[in-house]
């Protein structure tokens, strides 16, 4: 028999028949499909205890009666002695609250030895029969939500985790859907792994525990780290369909159907993990948000950082300013990057190794360093004899933007406000247009001049970036 044909005949809720299992009072077979299979005899136990409990004998009593160490005779002979201890002491609260009432009596003139007094002096015998056991936990098999939102949050809190470590720390540009696809495969494991742990040590995880969501093996004991990982590898598996697109969707469906059908999912029965849980309230909300909030602001956090350069210092190498400078290249498509001693090298090159002039002799940049190696000046001389407007060079608005962001306190506004102006240099009435202006610490200036060369006219731009 199925559990479900056992609660029918037994009047008792899954929550209670999965105690009682708990406690060792039954011990159903497992088939090889996972499910338990419940026989008659089990039937007949399940009964008799319900039995015993309504007589108000504990479970450790039921358990000796089973295993042959108690009597049922004498047990039932203490339970007397029990109930009548009980029925005596409710007679003589009853005679005082009556007394009290007939008193007319209020709070603030209670006499308390009077009624002390009036009850009789015998101690209740110690009832270790009558209270029910004290469970934290309840099971409930149908919280598909719950347990959704839990999964959702420690996944956050695993993504949240890794980015900050990476980006943050590490100072790894995440560039490239390739770099991006990395970092969602090491999310996902860093979850499993976290999960684990997290259920190995506290028998739950952040997201569950916001849920109030809890595992347990059939002992009560938390699972093992190996058992904890592979139930992980089995709901990525089964639940999460591999987080392929659409047959994710698929898994997702099928285990909300198995589980609102009160049938225990892959994971649950593969390795024998009760899940439980905690009443819900208000506080679970709360806890759930603020899990929430922390790895959401993570998560941008690392967004935010991800925008500024791997090398963010007030002194620049040649080198780390071609580093920087790079990654936002790469960021934009750009095929042309600056090696390590400041020389144009292109991606498409057969030989990446040789460097090349990108684009022609018009194109001079010279990187201008002090004593020690760090850069006090870049100077960019482009001449093009393309007619009146000279439109912004893509790779002298980069190293404007690049040495702005460069600074530890440097504001994207600011540089893509000097990009922009860049953007809008022209030659208008044969004015020679001049710019001089300082962002974050970093003194941007300009000179457009038209310069005629015979029957042509060329127009020479020289840029100057200075460091702080």
């Amino acid at each position: 028999m199925q559990i479900q044909t056992i609660e029918e005949k037994t009047g008792l809720d899954r929550a209670t028949i999965r105690y009682y299992e708990q406690e060792g009072l039954i011990k159903p077979l497992r088939l090889q499909n996972g499910y338990r299979d419940y026989s008659e005899k089990h039937l007949e136990d399940l009964m008799k205890i319900k039995l015993l409990r309504q007589l108000g004998l504990s479970l450790e009593t039921i358990q000796q009666l089973i295993e042959g160490r108690e009597e049922l005779q004498r047990v039932l002979d203490d339970q007397l002695v029990v109930i009548k201890a009980h029925k005596d002491h409710l007679e003589n609260a009853e005679s005082v609250c009556k007394m009290m009432i007939q008193d007319n009596i209020t709070y603030q003139t209670i006499q308390p030895g009077k009624y002390f007094n009036a009850i009789e002096n015998k101690q209740l015998t110690e009832n270790k029969i009558v209270d029910t056991p004290k469970a934290e936990y309840v099971y409930c098999e149908v919280h598909p939500v719950r347990r959704f939102i839990g999964r959702y949050l420690d996944h956050l809190f695993a993504s949240a985790l890794l980015m900050l470590i990476v980006v943050v720390l590490m100072r790894v540009r995440p560039v490239g859907d390739f770099i991006n696809t990395v970092i969602d495969i090491g999310a996902l494991l860093l979850s499993m792994l976290l999960n684990a742990f997290f259920l190995c040590i506290f028998g739950t995880t952040p997201g569950k525990f916001t849920m109030g969501i809890f595992l347990k093996n059939p002992e009560g004991k938390n699972l093992s780290f190996i058992a904890a990982l592979r139930r992980e590898w089995t709901v990525f598996r089964y639940g999460e369909g591999f987080h392929i697109p659409i047959y994710s969707w698929y898994r997702m469906y099928k285990s909300y159907q198995l589980h609102t059908a009160g049938l225990e999912l892959e994971w649950d029965y593969d390795y024998d993990a009760d899940v439980l849980y905690t009443q819900w309230s208000t506080r679970r909300s709360v806890f759930a948000s603020i899990l929430a909030i922390i790895c959401s602001v993570g998560i941008i956090v690392s967004v935010q950082d991800s925008a500024f350069p791997k090398h963010r210092e007030t002194d620049l190498t040649v080198s780390q300013f071609a580093e920087n400078y790079n990654g936002y290249a790469k960021q934009n498509d750009m095929h042309s990057l600056l090696s390590e001693e400041g020389e144009w090298y292109r991606l498409d090159h057969p030989n990446p190794d040789v460097i090349l002039d990108a684009y022609g002799v018009n194109d001079k940049w010279e990187f201008i360093t002090d004593d020690n190696g760090y850069l006090d000046l870049i100077k960019i001389n482009i001449q093009t004899d393309s007619g009146f407007i000279i439109t912004s060079d893509s790779r002298a608005s980069l190293a404007i933007f690049t040495a702005i962001m460069s600074q530890p306190g440097a504001d994207i506004n600011e540089a893509n406000s000097a990009v922009s102006q860049f953007s809008e240099l022209t030659i208008i009435n044969n004015k020679t247009p001049m710019f001089k202006s300082k962002f974050c610490g970093v003194t941007v200036k300009w000179d457009l001049q038209k310069i005629r060369k015979e029957s042509d006219t060329l127009l020479d731009l020289c840029i100057e970036i200075i460091m702080p």
